[in-house]
């Protein structure tokens, strides 16, 4: 289980239903974290493609 929701479920089940407003930034903090994790996911496979790519054309060229 991931540490942002596991943080997010401990904070639940003790401030959450007393603290909607912390449960809402707590969500919004796990789902910000989950987006630049994918960014970052992307922009790594990205630069592996085009090193890929770059040295299948660097071979041709040779």
């Amino acid at each position: 289980m991931p540490l942002d929701l596991r943080a997010f479920l401990t904070l639940h089940a003790t401030v959450g239903a007393r603290d909607e407003e912390a449960t809402r930034q707590v969500l919004r903090d796990v789902a910000l974290n989950l987006e630049r994790k994918t960014a970052h996911k992307i922009v790594t496979m990205l630069e592996r493609s085009i090193s890929v790519g770059a040295r299948v054309w660097l071979q041709r060229l040779a």
